[in-house]
């Protein structure tokens, strides 16, 4: 059956799909390395039969087959690829020679895997991707952080001269030139001891020794590299080891440090042997800062490529490769990606890990393998595996480190996955976002998602908990937020706007609030939605919800009666109320106002807008006030 299926694996490489019947799309090259395990156990199942090409395969050998997937125990999933997989080896019978097709009758009488073998489970386009856990994720991007804003300087320049001590002389020899020529410009191969020595000083580090029975003498070809300058002589050597100054049997490659890290100072020392380690405790760093707080997918992180930061203003960029969804011209997936039409917006610290990377090799992947950390290296990332395995080793580091200098943060396994795998990170971060206000809006953005279900697949459906976990903490959170109004309201509070005698009503009766059991997160949900919690914060005004009187209701066509749409919050709704806090943000956008307005080079209509809004806050001000004064007791 080989050569058979050599012609049907040559067929759906290299043939365009246009010329199948079917609607049949290009795979990509994994996918067929899929197809290509899914029909090893027809081709074997066949030639037990005595068939030795394709065309010998008769539908009553396809109808036998089928039954022996339906009797198989493995997953439906698995068994529906199987019939698909020789579906497609039909559908391409035209474009191979006529020894490797088979018959021309539609296979099963036209049945598809649904009918043959029933339908698969409907999904609920739940990402199952586990989310890390918050404690886990929070220590890990902690410390992630500081090795980077702290240790990424030092590492850099002893992983520097890490690699000129690893070079062979020949590539030595082109950077140490130019420091190879004295003062009055005559060409030496030696260099004064005392220069040497000021250098080892000004830098805290120990001459790089040889050990030899008992004796420690001056190692002169790492203590060359190490500083990078021409060969040195034994005379030289000699007055260094004369002079006192240490000598270490491991060549240390920078002086240590002792950089806060959560307010107490970590101890990193950078011996020769611990560079690689050291290394790779960067790389990760890195990788974890780019990636969580980016939110991009695997692939994408680890195709960035130096020069990626973009600036605008304050906001800052990453202009990368994307994959999913990539196709040429015939429909196959392209492997190379393409640029991101909306680049990612990231914060300052990921920033600093590009610049880091940047600055630690000379390749254009920033995520190299570190065997291509030089320039003109191959660009090729870190496999799966590498990968996970440097953010577990950056886990263990950390861990070792505060096992012995006795600190407390260490790094928390995760209850639910202890391996932190790098699709985690994004899947994590969406939960993350989708949590806060308007955050599966903000979350669809960041992602490029053309719609808020996809996003919520990412973030957490029903099915994970996502949502109920959500009203759960929003029903404490709005729980406390009343407690401490009511405690402002005690001691002399002034509430004022239409909805102000609404606003006292429920707070003070959310006040007298002794606990209820909660036996569910949806039981949460629906405490969350109760009359007396709908008093919500917005901007400079409290929301006292009542959707019959909302005038958000009229903006988004009557879709908020579980609660307000700020963002469509209208100035005249009589469903705000305003407090102290809320008039002191106003004073001070007042002020903002009053200073515009005041400015004779202000443009007349500009002035004419700021100077309406100065008087409509003027006027909430002085309301407030008033009340204020009029509520006060005689």
């Amino acid at each position: 059956m080989r050569s058979s299926f050599k012609e049907y694996f040559w067929a759906i490489i290299n043939i365009e799909t246009e010329r199948l019947e079917t609607n049949h799309t290009a795979w990509s090259l994994a996918t067929i390395r899929f197809q290509h395990g899914h029909l090893r156990g027809f081709a074997h199942q066949m030639a037990a039969l005595g068939r030795t090409q394709l065309k010998e395969v008769e539908p009553a050998d396809l109808d036998w087959w089928v039954t022996q997937v339906q009797a198989d125990t493995g997953s439906l999933r698995e068994r529906h690829k199987l019939i698909n997989a020789v579906r497609s080896l039909w559908e391409y019978r035209e474009l191979v020679p006529e020894f490797a097709r088979l018959h021309s009758l539609v296979p099963w009488n036209g049945q598809k895997a649904a009918d043959l073998l029933g339908p698969l489970p409907s999904s609920s386009g739940e990402n199952r991707t586990p989310r890390v856990d918050e404690m886990t994720m929070a220590a890990l991007l902690s410390w992630s952080i500081a090795i980077v804003d702290q240790l990424a300087q030092p590492i850099t320049a002893a992983s520097r001269a890490f690699r000129r001590i690893r070079s062979t002389p020949a590539e030595a020899a082109g950077s140490s030139a130019s420091e190879s020529v004295r003062a009055e410009g005559r060409p030496s191969a030696t260099h004064s001891a005392e220069a040497i020595l000021n250098r080892l000083r000004a830098h805290n580090l120990p001459a790089p020794g040889l050990r030899s029975g008992n004796q420690v003498a001056v190692d002169r070809s790492r203590l060359a590299k190490l500083l990078d300058i021409g060969p040195i002589d034994a005379g030289t050597a000699r007055l260094i080891e004369e002079s006192g100054h240490p000598l270490a049997a491991t060549t240390v490659l920078h002086e240590p440090v002792f950089p806060p890290v959560a307010g107490l100072p970590l101890t990193v020392t950078f011996p020769m042997k611990r560079i690689p380690t050291l290394e790779r405790l960067l790389w990760a760093a890195c990788l974890v800062v780019i990636s969580y707080l980016s939110g991009m997918r695997p692939g994408e992180a680890l195709n960035l490529e130096r020069g990626c930061v973009r600036e605008s203003g304050r906001m800052q960029y990453l202009v990368g490769k994307t994959f999913k969804n990539v196709f040429d011209e015939s429909g196959a997936k392209k492997p190379e990606g393409k640029i991101r039409e909306v680049p990612w917006v990231v914060c300052s610290p990921v920033v600093r890990a590009v610049l880091a990377m940047e600055a630690l090799h000379d390749n254009q992947l920033l995520f190299a393998s570190t065997q291509e950390w030089k320039k003109g290296g191959a660009s090729r990332a870190v496999s799966a595996a590498g990968r996970t395995a440097g953010i577990m080793d950056l886990v263990q580091w950390v861990n070792e480190q505060c096992a012995e200098q006795g600190r407390a943060d260490k790094i928390p396994d995760d209850p639910k996955c202890p391996s932190l795998y790098l699709s985690r990170f994004r899947r994590t971060l969406a939960w993350h976002i989708a949590r806060r206000p308007q955050g599966i809006v903000a979350a669809s953005v960041q992602y490029g998602h053309v719609g808020t279900q996809m996003t919520q697949g990412y973030a957490g459906s029903l099915a994970s908990g996502f949502p109920d976990e959500h009203s759960f903490e929003a029903f404490l959170e709005r729980l406390e937020n009343l407690g401490q109004a009511h405690a402002r309201l005690l001691v002399g509070e002034h509430v004022s706007g239409p909805a102000a005698p609404r606003y006292r009503a429920r707070v003070t009766s959310t006040a007298r609030f002794e606990g209820i059991t909660v036996p569910s997160n949806a039981a949460a949900r629906r405490l969350l939605n109760s009359r007396d919690l709908q008093v919500i914060q917005g901007d400079a005004m409290s929301c006292v919800f009542d959707s019959a009187r909302a005038l958000c209701n009229k903006e988004t066509g009557g879709n908020t009666a579980d609660g307000p749409h700020l963002g469509t919050c209208r100035t005249s709704c009589t469903n705000i109320a305003r407090t102290d806090r809320d008039i002191e943000e106003l004073q001070l956008r007042a002020e903002g106002l009053r200073t515009i307005v005041a400015d004779p080079l202000c443009p007349p209509i500009r002035h004419a807008r700021e100077q309406a809004e100065l008087d409509r806050l003027t006027k909430i001000i002085t309301i407030h006030k008033e009340g204020e004064h009029d509520e006060r007791p005689r």
